[in-house]
């Protein structure tokens, strides 16, 4: 015999309740429903389960014995299912996080030990690469979690503004001793010697600040990997290199290295170039409860009324 498990559950919530009316207010549904719902158990069952009282109906003998077999076996279907229900929202498992450039590991940096000791069964898992890269990836679904640096527009991707990215350029004051602080466009360009990475992650800003790379430096002193060599020859008095502030802002801030105050050069230049950095993840892993569980950790941190960039893709 087959008999709708809804009806059974109808049934054990009359007999618990002892009332068609507060069966169906548990229920969500209206007495009649309930009603209706014993009438057909009835039927399948092929004997009557209530009886009569007055305007009152409660369990005859043969539904006293139907529920006193059922009822323990019931709560106990009842509480695997409840438990069941709940496991998507346990965090645990593993949630892969891009982090292109310094930036993101910095940033997490701080964050990450508190995160793993509230979800103690997370598995969290950085992964490195370039930010084009890494976008793929989160695009692709191999990652959870990312970082994009500037606006993006993409239907599979929501993000939320975490921070800002302030380029600036920096000198060693001894570099700027011996060459002294440029007085022009020109001699910017002409009589200072610049450390790049093979990116040209200074380009960006070149064009931000001067309107234009026509005008970029020709003369560039030495060529390297990565920011950390571009810091590492600008302490060393090497050149002018161009860096985030939250790379080199506790060197300017302890004396080692000098933002160059390129405003005194021309009022129109922009004395920094700045852009938005973005916590990002897929639409279709947004009901994850791995995936929520970090991003609102990660997200409760940020102080959004101090962001120039609020807006939410």
């Amino acid at each position: 015999m087959q008999i709708d498990f809804d009806l059974l559950r109808s049934f054990v919530e009359v007999a618990r309740a002892t009332s068609f009316s507060a069966a169906a207010r548990r229920r969500g549904v209206t007495q009649p429903a309930i009603s209706q719902q014993m009438k057909t158990l009835e039927g399948h069952l092929g004997v009557p389960l209530f009886e009569k009282v007055g305007r009152y109906s409660r369990l005859n003998e043969a539904g006293k014995r139907l529920f006193a077999r059922i009822a323990d076996d019931f709560s106990h279907i009842e509480d695997s299912l409840e438990d069941f229900r709940d496991r998507p929202a346990r965090v645990r498992g593993q949630v892969r996080i891009g982090t292109p450039g310094p930036f993101p590991k910095r940033w997490l940096r701080p964050r990450l030990p508190q995160l793993i000791e509230r979800y103690p069964e997370l598995d969290l898992e950085l992964v490195s690469g370039l930010s084009k890269d890494v976008e793929k990836l989160l695009v692709l679904g191999k990652i959870e979690l990312s970082f994009y640096f500037g606006f993006r527009t993409s239907a599979q991707i929501e993000s939320v503004p975490i921070a800002e990215e302030e380029i600036v350029a920096v000198a060693s004051p001894e570099y700027l001793r011996r060459k002294g602080e440029p007085r022009s466009i020109q001699d910017l360009k002409e009589n200072h010697v610049f450390i790049v990475n093979r990116e040209w992650v200074f380009r960006p800003w070149w064009k931000e600040v001067f309107g234009s790379l026509k005008t970029a430096p020709s003369r560039v002193r030495c060529t390297v990997i990565d920011m950390e060599e571009m810091l590492y020859f600008a302490r060393q008095s090497a050149g002018i290199t161009v860096l985030p502030t939250y790379f080199v802002g506790s060197h300017i801030q302890s004396g080692e290295l000098k933002p160059l105050p390129l405003q005194r050069i021309s009022k129109k230049l922009r004395p920094s170039y700045r852009k938005p950095i973005f916590l990002a993840w897929r639409k279709a892993t947004s009901r994850s409860a791995n995936v929520r569980a970090v991003r609102d950790a990660l997200l409760d941190t940020v102080d959004q009324a101090s962001l120039t960039y609020s807006r939410r893709l």
